[in-house]
């Protein structure tokens, strides 16, 4: 009976002892996602509940070596498509936001775009994506609302006491970019087929503005003002 005893205790530290040939330490690999569908193929890595986080390498059809946040690139990384171009910067969510260089390759040479990101986007040199560079005195404020990414025009329409007002003329000095025509209404005027990034001086009336928008897309300005 002893004899037994002695024996199963024995197995047992067999069993449980580290390094142990009757029992393996090693774990199943933790799945690990990213959440870019071209970059999901293989990940390695930092990872945190499941998900790329921390710094880590994902390939796909394309590449990106950098930071992660919850599954996706999130700080500073870089990341090239499968043409050969690369972007190198920093992230937000997935998306190019903030500094960063981005060389695209052509037949003859590469193009280098340097500067800032806003969901993707090349704004410029100009970190913001907009910017009231002067005003006149019987401005109150200028509010700048980008409307989508998919036409590039500037309406620009005044109020005064919370109700719009007619922008009985209209004048447009070009400083940086262009644009191909105005659209008038009422009590609003559009400057269509823009190129950005954009600034121009503009007198409505007694009223003027000077402002630069870097980001493309449709913006409305409205121009709240005070009595001439």
């Amino acid at each position: 009976m002893k004899i037994k005893t002695v024996l199963l205790s024995v197995t047992l530290i067999l069993i449980l002892a580290p390094g142990s040939e009757f029992i393996s330490n090693a774990q199943e690999p933790i799945e690990c996602k990213v959440l870019m569908s071209d970059i999901s193929g293989a990940y390695k890595g930092d990872c945190k509940k499941g998900y790329a986080n921390g710094v880590g390498e994902a390939t796909g059809k394309d590449f990106y070596s950098g930071e992660f946040k919850n599954g996706l690139p999130n700080g500073k990384g870089k990341y090239v498509w499968a043409n050969g171009d690369t972007y190198n910067g920093e992230w937000k969510k997935g998306k190019m936001e903030g500094f960063g260089e981005m060389k695209r390759k052509l037949t003859e040479r590469d193009t280098v775009f340097s500067g800032y990101w806003l969901e993707n986007e090349y704004i410029g040199k100009e970190q913001n994506p907009y910017l009231l560079n002067q005003k006149g005195t019987n401005i109150i404020n200028v509010n700048f609302v980008r409307l989508n990414g998919e036409k590039n025009e500037i309406e620009i329409s005044y109020s005064k006491n919370g109700k719009p007002i007619p922008a009985y003329s209209f004048g447009v000095t070009e400083l940086i970019g262009r644009y191909g025509n105005i659209i008038k209404s009422d009590y609003a005027k559009t400057l269509v087929s823009v190129t950005f990034p954009f600034r121009a001086e503009i007198y409505g009336g007694a009223y003027f503005i000077d402002f630069t928008i870097n980001q493309k897309g449709k913006w409305r300005i409205t121009v709240n003002v005070t009595e001439k």
